[in-house]
């Protein structure tokens, strides 16, 4: 009767083999051969001892136990009188690590499968166009969204992609893929048209890279992604179409109102000239109404030649501004408080400001806001009150490089939904016999503004003042 007795673990010489088999050695060596002793070299878990991952040695004393050990299964059979169970062990030991590194490979490999697997899926789900293409200009592979165009996946392949780039972007195109093969694992976007099975062409932004890891340089792969920006790119068309018809249309407005105003001087100062004169001439001679009239007509030429002139003053904004330069903003405030002088003292203001920097402007302009802002505020403020005002400049938050600018006054206030009106041109909030003006003043001033790359807006509160803020570039930013 053979006996099979499994034990789980190793054994380097005939008597540890008997110890681990759980028997007496010296019973062992007493009674001769003993009978067929079957032990493995690893340790299994015993649910898959059966499973053939382990050696399985058999020591057997004569050559009928050695069958009856082969008949059992095991890998080898040993002499139970020699010590060539120690070889046996080692080279057990040896087989382990082989069988022990090729199921390490087994499941590197398996992982790999999935990973690749897991790149198929997303490669297939993604809605922009995945490519991979080889250095001849030629498709390896794509992913399903490249169907909008139109084409089978054959016909793509079968010429070089080139062969669907517009013509005028080929040379383009060219000089990217040059790039792509010089760069160091570097990233390039650029954008191209392609062309569909229908002759339409889509606009494609790209961010390709090529492989650096091909043995020959003839190896290396271009790796992209293509998103369609055709709708993005008719949008911008349509703005930029927009932009260009909004700059005619106001270089029209300005030359019609530059062409108008000036062409209007002369016969309005003949007309200014001759009422002035009838006036002169016959004002007590005439009845009462006679002076009325006469009175009218000068105060009408009279306000005018001041549109007039306002209106000029707008149109020369862009037509005859000058480059940029610095300019010392406190320097160009004083020149302006000197133009005011007579308007100042006379409603006896009082103007406080703080050391301006130097911004990057046109002198003139920068002076004509000034002058705006300030006579503003000194002509909005309660009657029998001297203005007050303040024109300070701090570094604009959150924008490097800017400064804003501040004209502060305690006068009478905008009320809130006026805000945006008073920019307008030809805008007035008050009848001509309470605040004369033209009401182009502020619209001058944010269209100077603007042209400097700046903003204008305002704040105010109804019987507690108003305080116009602009902002400009500081100079040498």
């Amino acid at each position: 009767m053979v006996e099979r007795t499994v034990t789980w673990g190793s054994a380097t010489t005939w008597d540890s083999a008997l110890r681990a088999a759980g028997r007496d050695v010296s019973a062992a060596h007493a009674a001769g051969a003993p009978a067929v002793w079957v032990f493995t070299v690893g340790e299994p878990p015993p649910e898959r001892a059966d499973v053939g991952e382990l050696y399985v040695i058999g020591v057997a004393g004569t050559e009928v136990e050695a069958e009856q050990a082969r008949a059992l299964g095991v890998d080898e059979v040993v002499n139970a009188w020699t010590v060539s169970v120690v070889e046996a062990v080692r080279r057990g030991h040896a087989l382990l690590r082989q069988r022990a590194a090729l199921r390490e490979t087994r499941v590197e490999i398996e992982a790999m499968t999935r990973a690749a697997q897991h790149r198929e899926a997303f490669f297939a789900l993604s809605l922009d166009m995945l490519c991979i293409a080889d250095i001849n200009g030629y498709f390896r592979q794509l992913n399903p969204a490249w169907s909008q165009l139109g084409w089978t996946f054959e016909e793509l392949c079968s010429r070089p992609f080139l062969d669907f780039v517009h013509p005028d972007d080929v040379a383009s195109t060219l000089e990217i893929m040059g790039k792509l093969t010089t760069s160091d694992f570097s990233t390039i976007s650029f954008e191209n048209r392609y062309r569909c099975k229908d002759g339409s062409y889509r606009w494609l932004l790209w961010a390709s890279r090529t492989s650096h890891d091909a043995v020959h340089p003839e190896d290396r792969l271009y790796y992209a992604v293509a998103h369609d920006i055709t709708e993005r790119k008719a949008r911008e068309e349509e703005l930029r179409q927009q932009t260009e018809k909004l700059a005619r249309s106001n270089a029209d407005l300005e030359q019609f109102a530059h062409i108008a105003s000036h062409d209007l001087q002369e016969p309005l100062r003949m007309v200014t000239s001759y009422v002035r004169l009838l006036e002169k001439r016959y004002k007590g001679h005439l009845d009462e109404q006679a002076d009325k009239y006469i009175h009218y007509a000068v105060d009408g030429a009279l306000r005018m030649h001041t549109l007039i002139n306002d209106l000029l003053a707008y149109s020369r904004v862009t037509s005859q501004g000058v480059c940029l330069v610095p300019v010392d903003a406190g320097a160009t405030l004083a020149r302006a408080l000197d133009d005011l002088r007579g308007v100042i003292e006379e409603s006896g203001a009082v103007i406080e400001f703080d050391a301006l920097p130097v911004v990057s402007a046109d002198a003139g302009q920068l002076r004509q806001v000034f002058q705006n802002l300030v006579a503003n505020a000194v002509k909005f403020t309660e009657r029998g009150q001297p203005p007050r005002i303040e024109v300070r400049a701090v570094s604009e938050p959150g924008a490097p490089g800017l400064v804003r600018i501040t004209v502060a006054d305690r006068g009478i206030g905008i009320e809130k939904h006026h805000f945006e009106r008073i920019f307008e041109i030809f805008q007035r909030l008050h009848g001509r016999g309470v605040y004369p003006g033209t009401g182009i003043g502020l619209a001058v001033v944010k269209k100077i503004v603007e042209r400097h790359g700046g903003r204008i807006w305002v704040e105010s509160e109804v019987g507690h003042g108003t305080a116009f803020h602009f902002t400009l570039q500081r100079a040498g930013t």
